[in-house]
């Protein structure tokens, strides 16, 4: 069994390979790409790795995770090993994790399935474009505001087709691009509503959230996949 700790950074990554004795039989540099990271992986036979969380984490944890090597994904706050050292290079980080992993004192970060990541992808992809639509409308709001323009008293719901078409109607090229661009985001805002409710008819778990008052089907999605398997908080209640 080798034990493999894994420094991941967005170009590289920095894999130090202990053996079962605990001595480092190389620390070596490969690019984080599909290719890189599978290339290295054809070496192994026997082994398990470990990784930091950071932001590039996930591809290359599924990758791990898809060639059937255990993997774990450790803690960045909880590895004191790393944080405190004083000498901190990759190489360093990299011998660091791998000296846990072999010790069996890696400090875990909780990872759902992998149906339940994909899940809170698209969540936080519908929260990213109904923020980006909001960003738009304000702005929208800003360019007319900024001319002195407001909205006639019939026309009180902004944003509705007669809205628009009077907005568009002002002939300022600034509003237009910035309608065009909202009507654009709120097409892929529906794409997703339809994904989400596909999502939400075939998981019970969730719509029996919705059953609770104020909470809908959206709400309920976003707090199923944050949370993930719900007895891990209760287990950890009970220690």
């Amino acid at each position: 069994m080798l034990y493999v700790g894994l420094d991941v950074h967005k170009e590289f990554c920095q894999a130090s390979i202990l053996n079962e004795k605990g001595f480092e039989e190389d620390n070596v540099r490969f690019p984080t790409t599909h290719r890189g990271l599978e290339s290295f992986l054809e070496r192994f036979e026997d082994a398990s790795f470990v990784l930091e969380s950071t932001g590039v984490w996930e591809f290359v944890y599924e990758i791990i995770e898809e060639k059937g090597f255990p993997v774990k994904l450790a803690h960045p706050l909880k590895v004191r090993a790393i944080a405190e050292a004083s000498v901190k290079t990759d190489k360093v980080d990299a011998r660091t994790l791998a000296k846990l992993l072999r010790l069996d004192m890696v400090p875990e970060s909780y990872i759902p399935p992998k149906d339940i990541r994909d899940l809170r992808r698209l969540t936080r992809l519908r929260s990213y474009l109904t923020q980006t639509n909001t960003g738009l409308k304000n702005r929208t709001h800003a360019e007319l505001l900024a001319r002195g323009i407001r909205r006639p008293d019939d026309l009180l719901s902004p944003f509705t087709q007669r809205s628009n078409e009077w907005m568009r109607s002002l002939d300022i090229p600034a509003v237009d691009v910035q309608l065009n661009m909202v009507e654009a985001v709120q097409e892929q805002i529906s794409l997703v509503n339809e994904m989400i409710r596909k999502e939400y008819d075939r998981r019970e778990e969730v719509r029996n959230l919705t059953s609770i008052p104020g909470i809908g089907i959206y709400s309920a999605l976003v707090i199923f996949a944050e949370i993930g398997d719900i007895r891990r908080i209760i287990i950890c209640r009970k220690r």
